[in-house]
């Protein structure tokens, strides 16, 4: 199990700067002249040497060498006519699949509070479940003091303000969210392309860090075998999916084809 560390602490979503990194990516310039083009010429327009190195650091901790990532197609999303939500979406998925300690923050307290109905953010909860996890899986919080778990705590919820999850300032609500279908198929072929039995992959929590369950994404496969991205059905816990996509960088350029 990886272990939590406190980098959001440093550098929170970094939306615009992750699309920025992206573009010069799609221009062909090398990881090596990236860095040069943060640190040395600041084309993210941070204040401090300090913060545009903890910038790139996160950057590139989170996308470039992050072996989740699936590199060329995420590039393109990012570099294509695609909404932005979209855009925003792909990036929030990517980021919880490296920031570990958001994601389980999200997949848990807060899609429970979700699915029962909560319309405010129960911040009790959230350290309740924080507190729990140092118990069993995570003994590296004990380490932490407790002015560093209340900022990793304000944090994440200010990150997922960022991402449109949740909204407001000192009160904090569930956005009504809308996930779009190019969103849902992303991440269901991205699982598939790792080795996810099918039928596992309908109840995979990565689902809910969108705050999704098994029935929605039963109905968005329906919905995307309608406009044609794929052959759909399903019989009770038995599904057949038929599909001519053998990458995301294929799923990506189906996407904008159809726009």
């Amino acid at each position: 199990m990886k272990k939590y560390n406190t980098q959001i602490t440093r550098a929170l979503s970094l939306i615009p700067e992750t699309k920025r990194l992206f573009s010069e990516l799609e221009k062909g310039v090398t990881r090596e002249r990236l860095k040069d083009l943060v640190i040395q010429d600041n084309i993210l327009a941070k204040n401090t040497d300090s913060t545009k190195k903890k910038v790139w650091f996160a950057l590139k901790s989170r996308f470039l060498r992050n072996e989740e990532v699936d590199l060329d197609s995420f590039k393109s999303i990012l570099n294509s006519n695609l909404l932005p939500l979209i855009k925003e979406q792909i990036i929030y998925y990517y980021f919880c699949k490296y920031e570990t300690i958001v994601y389980d923050l999200v997949v848990n307290p807060l899609f429970l509070q979700y699915k029962r109905g909560f319309e405010e953010v129960d911040k009790h909860k959230i350290t309740e479940y924080f507190e729990s996890l140092a118990k069993d899986n995570h003994p590296e919080i004990n380490d932490w003091t407790d002015e560093t778990k209340a900022r990793l705590i304000r944090h994440t919820l200010a990150i997922l303000k960022d991402f449109k999850i949740i909204k407001g300032s000192k009160k904090k609500t569930f956005y009504d969210l809308f996930v779009p279908l190019e969103v849902v198929l992303y991440i269901f072929y991205y699982l598939k392309f790792k080795d996810n039995p099918i039928n596992k992959i309908f109840t995979h929590q990565d689902f809910n860090l969108f705050f999704l369950e098994k029935e929605d994404i039963i109905e968005y496969m329906y919905n995307a075998s309608k406009k044609g991205f794929l052959t759909f059905s399903h019989s009770g816990n038995i599904f057949e999916l038929k599909t001519d996509i053998n990458t995301l960088e294929d799923l990506v350029n189906e996407f904008k084809r159809k726009i």
